[in-house]
């Protein structure tokens, strides 16, 4: 089959053959209608995640993957080949990953595509919606009840802070977007507000989907927390505030619940550009260019 793979020296992607996989017991074999592009695998790319990944030689990229059951292992009972599923690909150092034309993942990182939702469309929700749940799980673990406490979603218009916008009212937080003035409308659908720079230490709550590391924990007041997506930037944190970090969820059952929001006008997906399998190099191009709102989607088969 064809795999989208990462050789550690290349500035770009290549598109090798490689072999199929099989399902193992409790996996589903996949054939792969679409895979989107996720800033994790650029970084990948880009060699600035190797070491914290313990990645070495050629890998696979890819964390989402939308398709048709193409086999089953020993135990899997609830789904039949030919179902359409979307799932999550949790492990860089795989030498093949959510973009190719198989993959196996065990049955809890998968989930039924509820009718009415396009495999292009579900390839670009799982690690973005997933993880943006998986944050304010963190956050509230960490600072309690949200009970209508002021949080502020940095990247408010990018796919992990737009999801988690909506994710966040729901749960009663009182929400501010840092976002573009461009991006007003898409931040106050949800009933959250647009903000255009940081009020130090107005917030109990930060969840740093773009990032912004330091400049985010200003905003902290006394007792708050910040939820990163990526790993520490620094040794210790300011007297009197907290940061934690979201790790990537694989919960299928979860994945399920939001592939059925991803029907309404709220949880929409976003493509910004589709793009073949073989056209990976460009693709990877295309994502790391900055400004896009949505992903740029592999169509695969």
């Amino acid at each position: 089959m064809r795999a989208v793979v990462a050789p550690p020296e290349a500035a770009v992607p290549q598109v090798a053959e490689v072999p199929d996989p099989a399902p193992g017991p409790g996996e589903v074999l996949i054939r792969v209608g679409a895979a989107s592009v996720n800033p994790a695998d650029l970084a990948v790319v880009s060699g600035a995640v190797r070491e914290a990944f313990g990645l070495s030689g050629t890998v696979g990229l890819g964390w989402d993957a939308a398709g048709t059951v193409e086999a089953l292992g020993d135990g899997v009972e609830d789904l039949h080949v030919g179902d359409r599923v979307a799932g999550i690909d949790a492990a860089p150092p795989a030498p093949t990953r959510a973009q190719a034309e198989l993959i196996a993942l065990d049955r809890s990182a998968v989930a039924r595509i509820p009718e009415g939702l396009g495999l292009l469309e579900a390839g670009t929700v799982p690690l973005n919606v997933l993880t943006a749940d998986a944050a304010l799980d963190a956050l509230e673990q960490a600072a309690g009840p949200a009970a209508g406490r002021r949080l502020l979603i940095t990247g408010a218009a990018g796919a992990v802070g737009g999801y988690a916008l909506d994710l966040a009212r729901e749960r009663g937080w009182e929400v501010d977007g840092l976002a573009r003035p461009s991006d007003a409308e898409f931040v106050e659908r949800t009933g959250a507000r647009l903000v255009g720079s940081i009020e130090p230490g107005a917030y109990v709550g930060v969840l740093d989907a773009a990032n912004l590391h330091d400049d985010a924990l200003a905003a902290l007041g006394a007792g708050g927390v910040l939820v990163g997506l990526t790993g520490p930037w620094r040794e210790s944190t300011p007297e009197g505030v907290t940061a934690v970090f979201a790790n990537t969820s694989t919960d299928g059952d979860r994945l399920g619940e939001l592939l059925e929001r991803s029907l309404t006008e709220a949880f929409a997906p976003r493509i910004a550009q589709v793009l073949d399998l073989e056209d990976a190099a460009q693709a990877y191009r295309t994502a790391q260019e900055s400004g896009s709102r949505g992903r740029v989607v592999l169509r695969i088969g």
